[in-house]
């Protein structure tokens, strides 16, 4: 090998040596901006007040009927479910609905009724809701709803005297930003991926309108220490021991249950 090779060999190693230097250096800095964010991200001066805890304005977390309470005298998401709800003195209570394009419009269901079988659900239209009960709707195919669609199903809301005592709940958080600037509250339902993206979800939260978040009540404490004032609402909870555990919490708003309200209320 002649001179002039052997330079250009050493010259091509010194190269190789700073660009992996680089890369090396790189990826560490990387690394440490990441686990620097992410302790930034959860300690305590992070913690985020969601509209949700003004809207409210609870002392303790309130207790709403799963379903409207129904299974107990009537079927579940039923308008006679929603008449067993406001007897007992449920405060708020929770549908499942459906927003049918097709002329189908807002129906309450828990199953698709666009599935060969499935029960056509309960056009909204058919449901009386007392003027001082709130409505948590778990909007199941929200996600699927083109932005026409979403200004449609808010425009529903409103006729119906809804907008301003509904809570709109879905996973799709364009949606929900759309229906947050129509002046719907909206809840963003955090399951799966989201509960581990949540240090960075609630700053998006900040900036986006969505004004509370849900979640199982067994993930409860992996959502809480994120908020300050209540807005975190969770479901399902039919144990007395667990909405008392949960009632103890200074983060939590609503607390979905299918007992009787005089069995499930937070004590004072």
């Amino acid at each position: 090998m002649t001179g002039t090779a052997r330079d250009r060999l050493a010259l091509r190693h010194r190269r190789m040596r700073r660009v992996l230097r680089g890369g090396l250096l790189g990826s560490a800095a990387a690394i440490g901006l990441a686990v620097s964010l992410a302790l930034v991200l959860h300690a305590p001066i992070t913690r985020l007040r969601l509209p949700l805890a003004d809207t409210l304005d609870a002392p303790r977390p309130v207790i709403w009927g799963h379903r409207a309470n129904g299974g107990r005298g009537a079927p579940e998401n039923s308008p006679e479910a929603v008449d067993i709800a406001v007897r007992e003195e449920f405060d708020g209570i929770e549908l499942d609905v459906f927003y049918l394009p097709d002329g189908g419009g807002l129906v309450v269901a828990h199953d698709d009724p666009r599935v060969d079988g499935a029960a056509p659900g309960i056009p909204i239209e058919r449901f009386r809701f007392p003027r001082d009960i709130r409505v948590w709707l778990d909007a199941k195919n929200l996600g699927e709803l083109t932005g026409t669609e979403l200004n449609a199903f808010a425009q529903v809301l409103k006729d119906r005297g809804l907008s301003g005592r509904s809570f709109i709940e879905s996973t799709d958080m364009r949606a929900l930003q759309r229906l947050s600037g129509e002046g719907l509250r909206t809840v963003h339902w955090l399951v799966g991926w989201s509960l581990e993206l949540l240090p960075v979800l609630k700053f998006y939260y900040a900036m986006s309108g969505v004004e509370g978040v849900s979640v199982d009540y067994r993930l409860a404490h992996k959502v809480t220490p994120h908020f300050e004032g209540r807005g975190v609402f969770t479901f399902t909870v039919n144990a007395p021991a667990d909405i008392a555990r949960l009632c103890a919490s200074d983060a939590i708003a609503v607390i979905l249950t299918d007992l009787p309200n005089q069995r499930a209320a937070c004590s004072d």
